[in-house]
Order: structure tokens, then sequence, then C-alpha cells
């Protein structure tokens, strides 16, 4: 298993944590838990890249790109004020959160020939959790 299977697995598990915390907001049942444990992998699979991507270097990671840092690490604020919310707001902020993880991501496998493998799980995961969200409104 090679640093990047490690960094983008906890990606996936992140991400489908994510698209399921999404769900379960707009469904309004209960996420704390959820919410702690998906901002603990996503945390981890962030140290993972500032670690083994990009050695910890600042200057680094913004030559690589710059919007792609302001993106996730602001993503990455979103998820770790999630379990801190309630109601709304945290209905607000994950759904954010998804928006710009998904945002982010979907384009990666087209831009990264290491990370072809996700694409089709990344898409999956979007519209499965789009279309629970959708359905959970359409049915209120």
């Amino acid at each position: 298993m090679t640093a990047n299977d490690v960094t983008f697995g906890l990606a996936l598990i992140g991400y489908v944590l994510l698209a399921i915390q999404l769900v379960r907001v707009h469904a309004k049942r209960e996420t704390r838990g959820l919410a702690i444990t998906t901002a603990t992998v996503v945390t981890a699979h962030v140290a993972c890249v500032w670690g083994l991507r990009f050695e910890w270097s600042l200057t680094r990671m913004l030559d690589k790109s710059l919007p792609g840092f302001v993106l996730f690490h602001t993503a990455l604020l979103l998820i770790l004020i999630a379990p801190m919310l309630r109601g709304k707001h945290c209905v607000r902020i994950t759904t954010a959160a998804f928006l710009l993880v998904t945002a982010g991501a979907l384009p990666a496998p087209f831009r990264y020939p290491e990370l072809s493998l996700l694409l089709w799980p990344l898409v999956v995961i979007a519209a499965t959790a789009t279309s629970f969200v959708v359905a959970t409104h359409r049915r209120r």
C-alpha cells in the first residue's frame, strides 16, 4: 500500500461519511457523532496531503493550486464546525462543505492520473447523496 493509497483512501471514506451526514441533516436526523467521525477522517486525509504530498510546505501547496488550497481548506473548516451546530445552521454548513468538496473532488481524477480510479465512485456518491436530499425535500 502506497502513501497515495492511504491518502486518497481516507479521502474517499471521508467523502462517503460527508455524503451520509448530508443526507441525515436534511432528513433532520441526529448527526453529531457522524459529524465528529467525518471531521476526524477528513483531518487525517488533510494531514496526509500536507505531509506526504507537500512535505508540510505551504509554498509547495500554494504553487500547486491556490484555488484548490482555498477550496479544500474552506471545506475542512466547515466540516470541523459542523459538529458544533444544530438545526438549519448545521444543514447549511454541511451542504456548503459537501458542495465545495464535490466541486474540488470531481475534476481531480481528470487532472491527476493516479486518481483516475476514483472518478466513478465519486460520481456515484455525489449523485446518490443528491438524490436522497432531493427525495427528502419532496416528501415534505
